[in-house]
């Protein structure tokens, strides 16, 4: 990866991403400037489980330790043991899945057939005899995957399972219901959900929970071999974080329905987990590769990824499977080849807006768009910026959308030190405009030593909002007195002397606290 963006600096296009911004990005991830390995490193190291499942429950330890949430430890715990099984479903249900939709097409297709012939029974004797006799060897061979179930479902039983709660496991028994009516539960189920994170997080913690475990795994199709290895492996995770971070936690918090903090921590874990996995739909490929490809391929249903040529599609055991329409990027656990085609598992949608809030090597931002223009958020004292991301592996260009700038970002104080400067962040600032000679471009570019200098005042006194300078002046009221004078001294003069010391700090006395 490191090579690719040397690569990339010495043969990208200017107009696509400045050398100065790529050596930035690199600094930011290279792996040289870290020596030994770290306490992090040595945690995903000691988990019992793949690297990439490592790292996301540990970038959700983190994250729930440093907020006190770690209710969503044993969750993440839940999760990533299921990540790490592969396919926690039943064979006879994905055979079902994979031999319903023939099924269907062929009785369609039969049907249509008999509609047609009806006016013709007399001559075409013969022509249905044999169709019969097809039909009797197709469904014998059917006979050999699925189980025939001719007792009859008792219908006020199924009226009493109507109602959601607890998907009726008190009700649902084999001797009571066929497989069709278990399909049935399963796909209900499923469409609460427009992600398969959000809908195995809800399948194992009702698997958990659940009193009668048995029968569960029939009603939702699940291998029981399978979830008992889910539940000895969560718990193994359990102990492991114990006693590495030294704590005292237990599934006994874990959260029968999982909550909405939980469920963010989690997703922007997985996320960054796999954002080397990131498909995007074949209508918004914009570059010459997929362009200049004579591949035929369905438009509406087919992705690109970097890690095939070949396009790939969702299987139809995913909760996405059935949205319409598909989302326009795709975050996937892993590829498999079914007879014709690619397909993805373990699918997460992802829009434009998260795209722009990641902070991941895969994703580039070449700088801060000009059109829509920065602005300040004074509700929330944060600094919004539009971004057109980059990604790398697939050299595609992302569509615009915002971020919030944090003081780690690039240029962070430098349009902190904007703001400040033309009124946004505080109004009193506008009575300075008629002494300012700089544009905008001067500020964010540095141009002269004097806005160095006033920025690296923000940045060594930790100044990164608006609460924290009116902190600083709360102590030190002429905090940035100096460095401003500097920026207007070719059109101040001595009798601007008194405006500057009666206005400065520039806010109210009763928002600092002191008389000015």
């Amino acid at each position: 990866m490191w090579k690719i963006f040397h690569l990339l600096i010495n043969q990208i296009n200017d107009k696509v991403a400045s050398r100065k911004s790529i050596e930035n990005h690199i600094k930011i991830f290279n792996p040289e400037h870290k020596s030994g390995i770290t306490l992090t490193g040595s945690f995903i190291l000691s988990l019992p489980i793949s690297t990439r499942y490592a790292k996301i429950l540990t970038d959700v330890c983190l994250k729930s330790l440093a907020i006190n949430q770690t209710s969503s430890i044993p969750l993440a715990c839940l999760l990533v043991s299921c990540l790490y099984m592969e396919s926690i479903f039943s064979y006879d249900y994905k055979l079902s899945v994979r031999f319903g939709k023939k099924e269907k097409k062929k009785k369609g297709n039969n049907s249509s057939n008999d509609i047609g012939n009806i006016g013709n029974v007399g001559s075409n004797d013969n022509y249905d005899n044999g169709r019969n006799k097809s039909n009797n060897i197709n469904n014998n061979l059917m006979n050999l995957f699925f189980k025939k179930n001719n007792d009859e479902v008792n219908q006020a039983e199924l009226s009493s399972c109507s109602s959601e709660s607890s998907y009726c496991e008190n009700t649902f028994s084999p001797e009571n219901y066929d497989n069709n009516m278990n399909n049935n539960v399963l796909e209900d189920f499923k469409l609460k959900f427009d992600n398969d994170i959000d809908f195995y997080l809800n399948l194992c913690t009702s698997f958990y929970f659940a009193d009668d475990k048995n029968n569960f795994c029939y009603i939702m199709h699940l291998d029981k071999k399978k979830m008992d290895e889910l539940l000895k492996l969560s718990n193994y995770l359990i102990k492991i974080i114990n006693v590495k971070l030294n704590t005292s936690i237990n599934f006994d918090i874990l959260e029968k329905a999982p909550s909405e903090l939980s469920r963010r921590i989690i997703h922007y874990s997985v996320v960054q987990g796999f954002i080397d996995h990131f498909a995007i739909r074949s209508d918004l490929i914009r570059n010459d590769y997929t362009r200049n490809s004579n591949l035929s391929f369905n438009n509406k249903k087919a992705y690109f990824t970097q890690n095939m040529k070949s396009p790939v599609y969702i299987n139809s055991t995913s909760v996405l499977y059935k949205n319409r329409p598909y989302p326009k990027y795709i975050l996937y656990n892993y590829i498999m080849k079914n007879k014709k085609s690619y397909v993805m598992y373990d699918c997460l949608n992802i829009n434009d807006s998260d795209l722009g809030k990641i902070t991941n090597v895969c994703i580039y931002i070449n700088g801060y768009e000009k059109i829509p223009p920065a602005k300040y958020d004074i509700q929330n004292d944060k600094i919004i910026v539009c971004v057109k991301p980059f990604y790398l592996p697939c050299s595609q260009y992302l569509p615009i959308t915002t971020k919030e700038l944090s003081e780690n970002d690039f240029l962070f104080y430098n349009y902190l030190a904007f703001f400040i400067l033309d009124g946004s962040m505080f109004p009193k600032m506008s009575n300075f405009k008629i002494f300012y000679s700089h544009s905008f471009n001067d500020i964010i570019n540095c141009n002269h030593q004097n806005f160095k200098h006033f920025i690296n005042a923000l940045r060594s006194n930790k100044i990164n909002n608006r609460a924290a300078l009116i902190s600083k002046w709360k102590t030190q009221n002429n905090f940035l007195k100096k460095e401003f004078l500097s920026l207007i001294e070719r059109k101040f003069n001595k009798c601007n002397q008194r405006l500057i010391n009666d206005f400065w700090p520039p806010l109210d006395s009763t928002k600092i606290g002191i008389g000015v």
